[in-house]
């Protein structure tokens, strides 16, 4: 997750599987109610427009939504180094705080 705004915050947290009830608590825990959510169009978070203002991209189409020029570059920026910097077979549950 990735607060765009002058404070620029970034919060990471590992997790077991990429399931609705775990993301949900996190992301319910993290992000304040009626927050304008970028996202892409993963399934696992349709719920979101429950709560939050809900704004996506289709990445099987395009990476910047041409009517809102909503896009997810920002949290894909700051995520790549980082996933390169942890080796493959350091992602484990022994390595990690798993939620």
């Amino acid at each position: 997750m990735v607060k765009r705004t002058a404070d620029k915050r970034i919060v990471l947290i590992p997790v077991k599987a990429r399931i609705f009830n775990t993301l949900e608590a996190l992301i319910k825990r993290h992000v304040a109610p009626k927050t304008i959510t970028f996202i892409d169009q993963w399934k696992g978070y349709s719920y979101l427009s429950k709560y939050y203002t809900h704004k996506t991209v289709n990445h099987s189409k395009l990476f910047v939504n041409p009517e809102n020029g909503v896009h997810t570059n920002t949290i894909e920026g700051n995520w790549a180094p980082i996933k390169q910097n942890i080796y493959k077979n350091w992602r484990t549950e022994k390595n990690f705080g798993f939620h």
